[in-house]
């Protein structure tokens, strides 16, 4: 297999070429002591750690930018309703039907409900 060995000295120059050069670059710009700032010496053995810090930084944004949706969204509602007011009614039949689907009883026994309040309460 002589063919072989000139290709992988070839390899083997060339990479150990690029991490030279790579070291090079980073002794030059003193990357380190500026990466060092925000990755400690540990980095290397306690990876998963941080993957799952900024994890759980990611999931705090997001509970925050739902809070913030979730008031936004009752503000709009809340506006739609003062400049639509029939938007207020219809939200509220919507609101009774998607109970009465949920509830899977009959008509017959929803009406009943309604006449015999005072009986459930």
């Amino acid at each position: 297999m002589p063919e072989e060995r000139p290709e992988a000295y070839r390899s083997c120059v060339l990479r150990i070429g690029t991490y030279i050069v790579i070291q090079n670059v980073l002794k030059e710009h003193k990357l380190p002591g500026m990466l060092e700032k925000h990755l400690s010496q540990d980095y290397g053995t306690r990876r998963s750690d941080y993957y799952i810090e900024a994890l759980d930084r990611k999931i705090e944004r997001l509970q925050e930018k739902d809070k913030e949706y979730s008031v936004l969204a009752e503000e709009l509602y809340t506006l739609l309703d003062e400049r639509h007011p029939e938007r207020k009614i219809e939200r509220a039949k919507q609101a009774l039907y998607d109970a009465y689907v949920e509830s899977e009883r009959s008509l017959d026994e929803i009406i009943d409900l309604i006449r015999n309040v005072d009986e459930w309460i």
